[in-house]
């Protein structure tokens, strides 16, 4: 899903495309949107991961929404910015209970990235993984 941008996504063999012609001011102007997926314990205990990389570096925000919420509800959010080069990002979902139907948002409008035409996004391998705490000490 795109809302507001001038861009077209498809996928291939497991990565997402995000061609993107112009970039609107507003974060939800180029938005794109994963299905939606179950998941519940405690938030702290998770991390997203996913690889990406863009023809010109963006400023982007990751969040993850709760879809059955009344109103606007993250688990996960954070701004970050898309380098040229294939980059692994990781965040960590919140400290709050998670037990519904979320759906992954990568956020790409505003207005640092109007500027820029005709870019290209790929995202790959994206997991919900268990932190280790063992890695964390």
């Amino acid at each position: 899903n795109s809302n507001g941008g001038d861009g077209r996504i498809s996928t291939e063999y497991g990565k997402l495309i995000y061609e993107v012609k112009n970039f609107g001011n507003d974060w939800g102007n180029n938005e794109v949107q994963s299905p939606e997926f179950a998941l519940s314990g405690n938030g702290d205990n998770y991390v997203v991961e996913f690889k990406a990389k863009a023809s010109k570096s963006l400023n982007f925000v990751f969040l993850i929404h709760d879809e059955r919420a009344s109103e606007w509800k993250t688990v996960a959010w954070k701004s970050l910015r898309m380098s040229e080069g294939e980059a692994v990002y990781s965040i960590n979902c919140d400290k709050a209970n998670i037990d519904s139907v979320y759906k992954i948002f990568w956020q790409f409008g505003n207005s640092a990235n109007a500027e820029n035409h005709d870019v290209t996004i790929e995202i790959s391998d994206i997991k919900i993984c268990l932190k280790n705490e063992m890695l964390e000490k």
